[in-house]
This record gives C-alpha cells, sequence and structure tokens, in this order.
C-alpha cells in the first residue's frame, strides 16, 4: 500500500517512521516531529545508560558465579559441560571447543550423551594461529576468504560461522584454546561476548593445568 511518511531521529539511539493514509504531511507535522525528537533524546540516552550498566552488572554476576563453581571441577569431565553450557546461555553459542596444546597435536573433547572422548588433530589452522600469535582471533564468517590460516583438517566445525577463539596460558605460555562458534539468531558476535570470553579464557587460566595434569595421571 503506498503511505506518505516521515522519519526523524532520537539521536542516534532510535529511529521514529511515522505513516499516513489519507493527506499529506505538512511542515507542521515536521516540526512536531522535531520537537518530540528533542524531548525524547535525553531519555532514550538514560535508558541506553541504564540498560548497558543493567548488562555490566549481570555479567559480573555471572562471572563471580561462574568462577565460584569451578573449585570442584578438577577434571575436564567436570569442567567441560559445564563450561560449554555457560558459553552456551551467556554468549548464545550454538557450539564451543577447547583445545588442548600437545606437543605436536591439539586433544580436544566430544561431548555426546554425557560421555567425553578425545580427539587429536594436527597443530595448524586457527587454534595453531592463535598459540603462535597469543592473542585472540574474531572472525564475522570464518573461512579461508577471511583467514588464510584456516584449515578444514580442524576448522571444518565453524566454518562460515561468526567466531571467537582466545587463547589460555599459564605463565607466559598457551596451553589451550577456547574457541566459540556460530552466534544464535546473530551474524556476530558483539563486544558483550568477547569481554566475557577473555574473563573466562583468564579464569580457566587457573584450572586447566590441573585438568591436564589430572588427565594425564588417569592415563598413566
Amino acid at each position: 500500500v503506498n503511505q506518505s511518511f516521515f522519519a526523524f531521529p532520537i539521536e542516534r539511539n532510535a529511529l521514529v517512521m511515522v505513516f499516513r493514509l489519507e493527506e499529506p504531511f505538512n511542515n507542521e507535522d515536521f516540526i512536531i516531529g522535531q520537537f518530540y525528537s528533542n524531548l525524547m533524546a535525553p531519555l532514550f540516552e538514560i535508558y541506553v545508560k541504564n540498560r548497558h550498566v543493567l548488562k555490566e552488572i549481570k555479567q559480573k554476576r555471572a562471572i563471580r558465579e561462574f568462577e565460584s563453581n569451578l573449585s570442584e571441577k578438577v577434571t575436564f569431565n567436570g569442567l567441560l559441560p559445564y563450561v560449554f553450557e555457560f558459553l552456551a546461555e551467556e554468549v548464545e553459542a550454538n557450539d564451543a571447543n577447547l583445545f588442548i596444546v600437545d606437543e605436536d597435536s591439539f586433544i580436544s573433547f566430544e561431548i555426546e550423551d554425557d560421555q567425553i572422548s578425545q580427539k587429536k588433530f594436527p597443530r595448524c589452522g586457527i587454534p595453531e594461529l592463535i598459540v603462535q600469535a597469543k592473542k585472540p582471533l574474531v572472525a564475522k564468517k570464518l573461512k579461508s576468504d577471511t583467514c588464510d590460516k584456516f584449515d578444514d583438517r580442524i576448522d571444518k566445525w565453524s566454518f562460515n560461522k561468526s567466531f571467537i577463539g582466545f587463547p589460555i596460558f599459564s605463565e607466559k605460555t598457551v596451553i589451550a584454546v577456547l574457541c566459540v562458534s556460530d552466534k544464535n539468531g546473530w551474524n556476530k558476535f558483539n563486544k558483550w561476548d568477547i569481554d566475557i570470553l577473555q574473563k573466562v579464557s583468564s579464569v580457566l587460566s587457573f584450572i586447566v593445568p590441573s585438568c591436564i595434569l589430572n588427565e594425564k595421571s588417569i592415563q598413566f
């Protein structure tokens, strides 16, 4: 249906569109629109600031709870289901992976029917890039076009999906890479997701070394 309309911004926070079926808009309508734009601007500014504050509070509370629940997670069997569930809820990631750095390979873990199994990968692809760079990688769509280090042998699970990968350190050595992929309902992860991944990776730097030692003691 053909309708006349005009739109007025509320600073950078919103755009209001007004439609009319009958007579076209006139200068008086535009003046009224500008008046309401100026009137609502400070209210929207307060709303946006409060929303950010509330989100920061929620994030800090979630991280505190995450930290407090880790004390009993001394093996990968106990740790990984909890970490992956936390990431699915807090950053809305449909998939997550933890790659443990071994001498000549990466070790990851698959969870199926509450059972965890190990899988080995060659030292290649995005995890190896993160290990060598010692810094995170964020991609809107992970594929060879956006990252020339992409390798199907280890990165296929996150092909053409939004992606964040963070190194986990023990002192100055990267001992693992935490990855999330496929943001639920969105094209890419946002700064809140990156912040929370950074905090989770920092917390895991105190837990993962113990899990690695316990895993080796079980094997031998």
